[in-house]
């Protein structure tokens, strides 16, 4: 066993047997390479990552490949999900160099940590125009000893330039225009045939598509919500979802949504939960909101601690090293033993299964994806749409169970601070979208596990039994969540969470020279020392600036602080210059401008119990991006109300809804309340 025996990440612990001499990320590796004069080979991945998989069984099981790295190298493994902070600066240090990045990636540094050379998969032999991974080693190995400080020339050089566009102007200035801005340029990069942004492979971008709704929401302009609702059909008609059990992979390979990486993550799953629940609201699409139910029902069935609350942090995309989502794809014949021919028949027709299949390793496999609808479906069998969809269901039901039977992927049970705080807000969009009130008991459940085991009051730990202190996507994510539960319970203790979170965020993170919020806490930590990174784009979550950023703006709307208010503007207007040039990368921070300038709706439900509680649903049902919910019993105190709200409370019963200094008489139906909302 190596070093990383003692650790706690799976991904680490998977490779603790591996023969290569593994080193966790610490400042032992770092002193150890300085003493030995040795360059570091820095290898970081995901347990979740097939590629990572790949060149562990090729390159780092084996023998002579660990001999040439444990003679020449001190190795360091890196977990990318446990340390999104080495990740971060990493992937921009080896993507300036070889203009590539993602998993694994594969840096070699000099003893300060600085990258000279790097790169992501390496082939273990010459491969389709790409040098064998044992031939890289040793010339790099070559390069460093051979002396002369060429290595340490070629880290210094890369470190400056990384540090002057870090330290590039920002923005300075954004208004209502730059908003616009951002949203013309995303619907230019609309591809009008698939959905989706661009060409392959293909990814969700949740940020996007939130600012797209939030644009036809104020501007009533149909291209925002035609680019929008393309999208929302599209991915979820495609192979990148899962037609048998729910839930998204990772993104698709093709243009066309058809073939997927398998892995499914919380991070895409929290945020297409949210952004599904909110096109079933904005729209009224029957077929959105079942696509939300179906990501909960994946996330309740595989990534969801039943029993103690809380969310996992992902499911592996494969059942071993040599397989590519074969959990997840059939073959003809793996079908018809499961189904009738009539079932059969319909798969084929509806479902795209056939003999020549979309997987290169195995050709005759097949991933699942609606090739037709119903009603084509329906006429294709020569039945009626009713009899077409027990049919379907039918199908569907006989596969999963089938596939139930197959050794499932590894899900990797670490849970982390942001992830589940990004699953816990979509929980609550689903509810207010859908009803079910089991949703928000399960989101409910997952914040007070992390609120009992972690302890807002003392700072929030990263992961759910581990010491490390939260960065500041954990903050933000978790600070969000917070507001989201308030509005769904009314209860106080969530908006206090709330603001010690940003208060902790605020005074950890905050630059305090120019505005906006580091990634992590500015310490001495080996080869992060004086390497900032302030993180305004999405990649592919929205950006932690930029939830940090909408955190401000809503504690100022339910507090009336100026505080938030002034935190909020400066992170925004320090964000980079070019934001609006590449908006699809910086959607988040768009959204956050757009809550900025917006007048707000002020939502009051003056009353208790179960009517309260339906009443608070139906506010959420409705999609209002910019609106406060705030819940107080009759003649309670409320802060921060609109004081002609607060005057009529005194009249009791009621829900008080106020724009722009203006407040409506209280409503006291469920229909009364939807209706006033929907014609905001």
């Amino acid at each position: 066993m190596n070093r990383l025996a003692g650790e706690k990440s799976p991904y680490l612990l998977s490779a603790a047997s591996q023969p290569v001499h593994w080193r966790p990320w610490g400042a032992e590796a770092f002193q150890s390479a300085k003493e030995q004069n040795k360059p570091i080979l820095l290898d970081i991945g995901a347990v979740w990552c097939h590629w990572c998989n790949v060149i562990d069984r090729e390159s780092y099981e084996n023998e002579e490949t660990a001999a040439i790295i444990n003679s020449r190298y001190i190795a360091i493994k890196v977990d990318r999900d446990e340390r999104p902070d080495v990740d971060a600066r990493y992937q921009r240090q080896v993507s300036s160099l070889s203009g590539q990045g993602g998993w694994p990636l594969t840096a070699f540094l000099t003893p300060e940590g600085k990258t000279f050379f790097g790169g992501t998969y390496f082939p273990p032999t010459d491969s389709g125009g790409r040098p064998g991974f044992p031939f890289v080693l040793k010339q790099v190995a070559d390069f460093y000893a051979s002396g002369g400080g060429k290595a340490e020339k070629v880290a210094e050089q890369l470190a400056s330039a990384i540090a002057a566009s870090v330290s590039a102007p920002g923005v300075g200035e954004i208004s209502r225009e730059t908003i616009t801005t951002f949203l013309k340029n995303i619907a230019r990069q609309h591809d009008t045939r698939f959905g989706g942004f661009g060409a392959a492979p293909k990814f969700f971008h949740c940020s996007a598509q939130e600012l797209l709704m939030r644009g036809y929401k104020s501007s009533g302009n149909p291209a925002y919500s035609e680019v929008a609702k393309k999208n929302l059909y599209e991915m979820a008609l495609g192979g990148v979802y899962d037609q048998l059990a729910g839930g998204f992979h990772r993104y698709s390979v093709d243009e066309g949504w058809r073939v997927p990486h398998f892995e499914k993550m919380t991070y895409d799953n929290g945020e297409l939960l949210k952004i599904y629940s909110w096109g079933a609201s904005l729209f009224e699409e029957p077929f959105f909101s079942r696509t939300a139910k179906d990501i909960v029902r994946f996330v309740t069935e595989n990534l969801c601690d039943r029993e103690n609350g809380g969310f996992y942090s992902s499911c592996d995309a494969d059942m071993d090293l040599r397989d590519d989502g074969d959990y997840y794809t059939w073959t003809l014949a793996e079908a018809a033993s499961v189904l009738d021919d009539t079932e059969l028949q319909a798969a084929r027709f509806h479902f795209g299964i056939r003999e020549r299949g979309d997987m290169t390793h195995d050709p005759s496999r097949c991933v699942l994806y609606r090739r037709a609808s119903i009603s084509e479906t329906a006429e294709e069998m020569k039945l009626s749409d009713e009899q077409t969809v027990e049919l379907v269901e039918s199908v569907k039901a006989k596969l999963l169970n089938a596939r139930k039977a197959r050794r499932a992927p590894f899900v990797d049970k670490t849970m982390y601070a942001n992830w589940n705080a990004m699953m816990i807000s979509g929980f609550a969009a689903c509810w207010g979208a859908t009803g079910k009130s089991l949703i928000l008991l399960e989101a409910v459940r997952a914040y007070e596990r992390f609120r009992g085991e972690n302890g807002f009051a003392s700072g929030l730990l990263r992961i759910i039994g581990g010491q490390m202190d939260g960065f500041l996507d954990d903050y933000a994510w978790f600070a969000l969540a917070a507001l989201d539960l308030f509005e769904a319970t009314g209860e106080e203790k969530y908006l206090s969470d709330a603001r010690t979170l940003a208060d902790s965020l605020i005074t950890k993170f905050r630059d305090k020279e120019r505005g906006g919020y580091f990634d992590c806490v500015q310490t001495n930590d080996p080869a992060l020392g004086g390497d900032i990174h302030k993180p305004y784009q999405d990649s592919p979550s929205s950006s932690a600036n930029a939830v940090a950023a909408m955190v401000m703006i809503r504690l100022f709307h339910h507090t009336g602080e100026t505080l938030y208010k002034s935190e909020a503007e400066l992170a925004l207007k320090s964000g980079p210059d070019d934001m609006a040039k590449h908006a699809l990368h910086y959607a988040a921070m768009a959204s956050a401008m757009d809550a900025h300038y917006a007048d707000w709706v002020e939502i009051v439900v003056c009353g208790s119990g179960q009517w309260a509680e339906e009443m608070t649903r139906t506010a959420m049902s409705v999609y209002l991006p910019n609106r406060t919910i705030k819940r107080v019993i009759p003649g309670g105190l409320l802060r921060n109300v609109e004081p002609d709200t607060e005057a009529k409370m005194s009249a009791g019963l009621g829900v008080y809804v106020c724009k722009e200094g203006t407040c409506h008489a209280p409503v006291k139906t469920k229909e009364e309340l939807y209706f006033l909302l929907k014609s905001f």
